[in-house]
């Protein structure tokens, strides 16, 4: 017996590996996860509680499930982070700090943090079929892209250093000759970038959302359900009770995960409103306050997030995500009679 346990203490142990595949409609080429004494929890942040995929990829690798709406959880502590962001801002700020990324919702690279989303750290359109176990083969090193980071900035100090210090006066009013050149090609330069950033924005956010917008409207033209339409966004949208029951629902902590991820549902039903407007069923007046009662929501699911790059401590991230959640309730009623009476009182 002694002897079974010291061939079985000889071998090496078998470290659980998890492999997550990219789902239909999603990006990247997958992600292999294991846990290591420094990442060993499994943050799900998504809306209602801790996400069935964040369960499986806990389960597979005995590990903990955190629900980081409730509670911090430390960057250097995440093995992964599921997450349900259909916009741009978790989707991005995780990758960015090299955290294995893994959206459940079917998106691609985009907005200004889209450089940082690679398939080394993020793939999307994941469900619990695509959590599965691994054979083992595959070396992880969760601190890749820092060592690149790292052997990068190496090289440029040494290449810094090893420069020659001779010459400096020619140097020096080489400068001054070329610097209307280097200021006229860095401000082209930087119109450029503005102007494809630009583009790059209106081709991924806003044209899709108009192009969604239009055939949800002509479906109820082709339907003959113009009338019903019409009168969903006026009962809703198009008097005070309705704006007013609107921002109390779409302000109720419970709903606010849901509804603020990508802040889509505000621009459609806006863009509905305005639609209504056009063709004379609304008056403009209901714009304003419109804006604030269906936009009540937007940010409340990033809210974990933002305090956990603030470094906060755990007790402040709980009570900050509780008072900025209720506080809502208020403000948003509010917010919805500021804004009729503003549009009152400039005549619209």
């Amino acid at each position: 017996m002694g002897a079974n346990e010291v061939l079985e203490s000889a071998e090496p142990k078998r470290e659980t590996e998890v492999f997550i595949a990219r789902g239909s409609g999603g990006w990247g080429k997958g992600l292999y996860l294991r846990c290591t004494p420094q990442r060993y929890k499994v943050a799900s942040l998504t809306g209602g509680g801790i996400h069935p995929v964040a369960k499986k990829i806990a389960a597979l690798l005995n590990c903990p499930v955190v629900n980081a709406f409730e509670e911090k959880v430390e960057l250097e502590e995440m093995v992964c982070v599921v997450l349900d962001c259909g916009g741009t801002a978790r989707m991005g700020v995780y990758p960015m700090k090299n955290i294995l990324t893994i959206n459940v919702k079917p998106a691609s690279p985009s907005g200004p943090l889209a450089k940082h989303i690679t398939e080394n750290v993020f793939v999307s359109g994941v469900t619990v079929n695509e959590v599965n176990m691994s054979n083992g083969s595959h070396d992880i090193d969760h601190e890749e892209s820092e060592k690149k980071t790292t052997n990068l900035q190496a090289e440029k100090t040494f290449s810094s250093h090893s420069s020659v210090e001779s010459g400096q006066k020619e140097k020096k009013l080489l400068k001054l000759l070329t610097f209307p050149a280097f200021l006229l090609s860095y401000g082209m330069g930087f119109l450029y970038q503005a102007g494809k950033e630009a583009v790059n924005s209106f081709l991924t956010h806003v044209l899709p959302l108009m192009l969604g917008v239009s055939v949800l409207i002509g479906s109820f033209s082709f339907f003959n359900l113009e009338k019903v339409l019409s009168n969903i966004v006026y009962y809703s949208m198009g008097n005070l009770p309705g704006l007013l029951i609107m921002a109390v629902l779409f302000s109720i902590p419970i709903f606010s995960n849901y509804l603020g991820a990508g802040a889509t549902l505000g621009q459609v039903l806006i863009v509905l409103l305005g639609y209504e407007i056009a063709q004379g069923n609304i008056d403009f007046i209901w714009l304003f306050p419109a804006l604030f009662a269906t936009n009540v929501q937007v940010g409340c699911d990033f809210l974990p997030t933002a305090l956990s790059m603030s470094n906060c401590e755990e007790k402040t991230v709980r009570a900050g995500l509780k008072a900025v959640a209720y506080s809502r309730l208020i403000t948003s009623v509010v917010c919805v009679l500021i804004a009729y009476g503003g549009a009152k009182l400039a005549g619209f």
